[in-house]
């Protein structure tokens, strides 16, 4: 049974480990030292989930949100999945899960952040509904628009 709950400082060391599988996988090389490292800055933001399937976590979200203009904007993010689960799109619901409860709870209306059209998160996010321009990318979305969509 999956369960998504909130990511506690006694997590330090399985959501690095996570961390340091899902990044270097990619194309990053990450040490456990390094991940707990940025484990412990994430732990620091506003949201923070986990999800455990089976006892076991498999995926986490980290995110702060702060006030722009008339709404809050989520910032500073990062989703990880264990490499063993990113291939059936249990990420997917937990992102939208994540964007839901910082609607309801944060009054998050917008989050937007910059990549590059060759990098492999580019793809994933396209996905997910997010806009893009032509060379430098600010990627973007509406949290509404995409929650009528989930």
């Amino acid at each position: 049974m999956l369960q998504i709950i909130k990511a506690q400082k006694k997590d330090i060391s399985d959501l690095a480990k996570i961390y340091m599988k899902a990044y270097n996988a990619e194309w990053e090389k990450w040490t456990l030292k390094k991940s707990e490292e940025m484990i412990i800055y994430r732990l620091n933001k506003k949201i923070k989930f986990k999800a455990v399937l089976n006892w076991k976590i498999v995926w986490w979200f980290f995110s702060d949100v702060k006030p722009f203009y008339y709404w809050n904007i989520m910032i500073d993010w990062d989703l990880v999945v264990d490499p063993k689960y990113q291939k059936n799109w249990i990420w997917k619901d937990l992102f939208f899960f994540a964007m839901d409860y910082a609607h309801k709870n944060l009054w998050a209306k917008f989050r937007e952040f910059y990549t590059f059209k060759n990098n492999y998160q580019y793809k994933r996010y396209k996905r997910l509904w997010f806009w893009d321009s032509k060379k430098f990318i600010l990627m973007a979305w509406n949290i509404k628009d995409i929650l009528k969509r989930w």
